[in-house]
């Protein structure tokens, strides 16, 4: 006699797994450079929107400021700036609103000019660095001009100096 055991047999039932999450659409490398692009204009979307706000209240037409100059018998300030121009932001939020650089300003008919949309305005008065900031006589000749960050005590002496120079053009 043989001693046979019943060989025992184990069943072993699958357990079902858990599927594998799928990553949702929104990460898909598809949608990266439209998130990229979407996130860069709303950046210079709020810059824009930032440097709008100033303490002067700058005209944008510069032949009308002109024809304003011409009857008030006042020089012309014009601020050429651009949206990307760190530094016109730098002059906009730290050296304008300063009542003594508004109180020179005051003196002027101001206008601001944006040098990426009008190129040829920007180099007919020389602009070759923003900011750049041209004093004109009332009758629109050019008297002065002053580029890049200014520190407010040296735009205060530049703006009090180009106005002497735009009243009294044998001055120079």
């Amino acid at each position: 006699m043989t001693d046979e055991s019943p060989q025992s047999t184990t069943i072993q039932t699958a357990t079902p797994q858990p599927a594998a999450k799928a990553k949702p659409n929104w990460l898909n490398a598809n949608w990266f450079p439209i998130l990229a692009v979407l996130a860069i204009a709303a950046f210079y979307f709020a810059q824009s929107r930032s440097a709008s706000k100033s303490a002067v209240d700058w005209g944008h037409d510069l032949a009308a400021a002109q024809r304003d100059a011409a009857k008030l018998n006042r020089p012309v300030l014009i601020s050429f700036t651009s949206p990307a121009c760190t530094y016109c932001r730098q002059m906009e939020a730290e050296v304008i609103p300063q009542s003594d650089v508004l109180a020179e300003i005051a003196q002027y008919i101001p206008v601001k000019i944006d040098a990426w949309a009008d190129p040829r305005t920007a180099e007919r008065y020389g602009v070759d660095a923003l900011p750049a900031y041209v004093v004109t006589r009332p009758d629109g000749a050019p008297a002065t001009m002053a580029s890049g960050f200014v520190p407010r005590e040296r735009f205060v002496r530049f703006l009090q100096t180009a106005r002497t120079e735009a009243k009294n053009p044998t001055t120079q």
